[in-house]
């Protein structure tokens, strides 16, 4: 059993800590969930792109494509979005992806669960441009399947839930950027095309029996609002840490790769650290409930 470091989960209720002073900010957190039910001759791929930049947080954050390999399928996207934040956009005037954790639980009955599952974090992000082509849905599926880093799992040892956190691409570029409502191009395939958090992609293969999956989301940002408004007003100063805590969270965060970590219980990989940063940094490790 394991915990994941605060500064990468987005599912607690804990603010994200910066390195030094950067002005007040709103701290705000979406989340949502999607269905995936496996297909028993269809792929499924699902990919989550918390930090995209312009925004990414607001809208068309995790997608889903479903087609037959080898097929003349086009494999088509359903979107989700972050409603409870969208709204907000009208007002904001940058952000900052802080965050981005994904959640996978199967809740199909015990006795048909089964199948594969493959996670793999993206750090090159994937090229999108709309729709998926066939020929795109497959290479995109050759590639997780191919990967040395990709974690596969069986359905059933999905029963009681994991979770998956995003890392940070670049911290040197990771800063506020300005929104731009004009953009033509999506926020979901901005996000993927140059991420500033590492893409989360999740491959369902095909099994005789459908397997009934939850996928959940979650995102934190900080954003900063047009002066004079209510939401300006709630701007606080972010918590502050050191680089060196930081880079302990980090470090742990890397180490664990690609895993689907149980939820629930605390850090104990040994070869990066984990008992000794449980006891040195008690304020950036948080209990996933």
């Amino acid at each position: 059993m394991a915990a994941v470091p605060r500064y990468y989960d987005a599912f607690s209720k804990v603010p994200v800590p910066v390195v030094g002073h950067m002005g007040s900010a709103v701290p705000l957190q979406g989340l949502t969930t999607m269905p995936v039910t496996t297909d028993t001759a269809k792929t499924t791929i699902v990919l989550f792109a918390p930090g995209g930049g312009t925004s990414s947080w607001r809208t068309n954050v995790i997608s889903r494509y479903t087609a037959t390999e080898g097929g003349a399928d086009v494999a088509r996207p359903g979107n989700r979005s972050y409603e409870n934040i969208a709204a907000l956009s009208d007002v904001c005037d940058s952000v900052m992806p802080m965050a981005g954790s994904l959640r996978i639980r199967n809740y199909t009955q015990r006795l048909n669960q089964g199948g594969v599952v493959r996670c793999l974090k993206l750090h090159s992000g994937v090229n999108l441009t709309g729709t998926i082509l066939q020929s795109e849905f497959e290479s995109l599926a050759a590639r997780i399947r191919e990967d040395v880093r990709t974690r596969v799992y069986d359905g059933a040892e999905l029963m009681s839930g994991r979770q998956v956190n995003a890392e940070i691409v670049d911290s040197a570029v990771n800063d506020f950027e300005t929104l731009d409502v004009t953009k033509t191009q999506s926020a979901f395939n901005a996000s993927c095309n140059h991420p500033r958090m590492t893409v989360i992609a999740l491959l369902f293969e095909p099994f005789a029996s459908d397997n009934a999956y939850e996928v959940q989301v979650a995102n934190k940002i900080y954003a900063r609002f047009h002066t004079m408004t209510a939401l300006a007003n709630t701007a606080v100063s972010p918590p502050v840490a050191t680089w060196e805590k930081i880079n302990k969270a980090r470090a742990i965060e890397a180490g664990a790769g690609s895993a689907l970590t149980m939820i629930g219980g605390y850090m104990s990989r040994a070869a990066v650290g984990g008992a000794e940063f449980v006891a040195a940094n008690p304020e950036l490790l948080a209990i996933a409930a």
